[in-house]
């Protein structure tokens, strides 16, 4: 789902910042550094950067405005396709959730529980989004495409219906594209959509037309974790 640096948490206690950091590591396909941590609200950064996700501490500050009002002006602004999460130690923020158009809110003292279901319902708003990847002038619908081959700068992508799109593209920009997409690369010419996958062995796959795509060796160890999490999510 998400590129470098597009989730940001805003909390005072750097420590409990981690937790959450650590727990949604575990659930999306990231790196440490693309989920960004903050002490304070910088409105700065997030008006500048392509921010997907924002996780607010709502009890704070910033230069004398609430964070509250700082989530507001972000829906009343442009920036209005940021997903807003709200920390809070209050059961029934619930009630406040509305003006600022939240996604949900974290419940600190039972926040394990609470961020699970920010997460699913995340995943199943992105899931209903339909994403549709562009390039070069091509839109690339995800949810129809099955799997992606490269020759040198020549790019296929094979989409349900026998249809493929050709492009002259760099593979490893597609990839980073991509790989937030419920799609993995599993060999130096293969990138694959994990819906499309109908069965898996420790070096190939099947896919739900027969295909069959090999899995390098340099790719497996990557391709086994992305595996596990789709299929915690209930993806293939």
């Amino acid at each position: 789902m998400l590129e470098k640096g597009k989730i940001v948490i805003v909390n005072d206690s750097i420590i409990f910042a981690k937790q959450l950091r650590a727990e949604m590591l575990k659930y999306f396909n990231e790196d440490e550094e693309d989920i960004v941590i903050m002490s304070h609200f910088n409105q700065e950064y997030i008006y500048r950067n392509n921010i997907d996700l924002l996780l607010l501490d709502v009890g704070k500050e910033w230069r004398g405005v609430s964070v509250m009002q700082e989530a507001i002006k972000i829906r009343e602004h442009k920036h209005c396709g940021i997903e807003i999460v709200f920390i809070t130690p209050q059961i029934d923020f619930i009630n406040n959730l509305v003006d600022a158009k939240s996604l949900y809110f974290v419940y600190k003292a039972q926040w394990k529980k609470y961020l699970f279901r920010v997460l699913q319902t995340l995943h199943r708003k992105e899931f209903r989004d339909d994403y549709i990847y562009t390039i070069n002038g091509n839109q690339i619908r995800i949810r129809d495409m099955i799997y992606v081959y490269a020759y040198d700068d020549i790019v296929y992508f094979h989409m349900r219906g026998n249809k493929t799109i050709t492009v002259k593209a760099n593979f490893d920009e597609i990839e980073k594209a991509l790989n937030k997409r419920k799609c993995c690369r599993i060999h130096k010419w293969y990138i694959v959509n994990m819906i499309s996958i109908k069965r898996k062995y420790s070096d190939a796959i099947i896919l739900w037309n027969n295909i069959r795509l090999p899995i390098s060796k340099s790719y497996q160890q990557k391709f086994k974790s992305i595996y596990k999490v789709a299929k915690m999510k209930e993806i293939i």
